[in-house]
C-alpha cells in the first residue's frame, strides 16, 4: 500500500525530494495500489499529482492529506494515503472518465461523467451521485 511516512513502517518505494527524513516536494511513489507522481508535504501526498491505480484507473488533480484508510470515489477501491480534493479528472481503464470537483475523495460538486459508450452525465453531484440540477445525454442519436 502507499506509505504513511509519518509512521516508521513503509513497504513501498519512493523517489524524489526529502526534508527531515520525509518526502517533501516532488516525488514518485510505487505501491501495491498504484503509482503516485506529484507533490508531497511532510510525508503525505498533498497538492497536484497523478495517481495511476493498479487496476488501470487514473486520477489527475489535487490531493488532500489523509490520516487513515479511506474509500475512493465510485467503485469502492481503497487507498491509504491522500484524498482526491478539489478539481481533478478520474479516468477508468475502459476510457470513461469523471472531470470536476472532488471533496475528501468523493465526487461532490459540479462535474461531468463521460461513459465509454459516449453517454454524458453532467451537473451537480453529491457523494458520487447526481444530485440537484443535472443532464443526461445519450450517445445514441436516434431510436430504432
Amino acid at each position: 500500500s502507499l506509505c504513511d511516512w509519518s509512521s516508521d513502517v513503509c513497504s513501498s518505494d519512493l523517489e524524489g525530494e526529502w526534508h527531515e527524513g520525509r518526502p517533501h516536494g516532488k516525488g514518485t511513489n510505487w505501491g501495491e495500489t498504484g503509482i503516485y507522481t506529484g507533490d508531497w508535504h511532510d510525508g503525505r501526498m498533498q497538492g497536484e499529482g497523478v495517481f495511476q491505480l493498479s487496476n488501470g484507473d487514473k486520477y489527475e488533480g489535487h490531493m488532500a492529506p489523509a490520516n487513515e484508510i479511506e474509500f475512493s470515489l465510485l467503485d469502492g477501491e481503497e487507498y491509504a494515503e491522500g484524498k482526491f480534493h478539489g478539481k481533478g479528472k478520474y479516468t477508468y481503464v475502459d476510457g470513461s472518465y469523471y472531470e470536476g470537483n472532488f471533496v475528501r475523495g468523493r465526487v461532490t460538486g459540479r462535474g461531468k461523467y463521460v461513459g465509454s459508450s459516449g453517454d454524458v452525465i453532467e451537473g451537480d453531484f453529491r457523494n458520487s451521485y447526481l444530485h440537484g440540477m443535472g443532464r443526461f445525454q445519450t450517445a445514441v442519436s436516434s431510436c430504432a
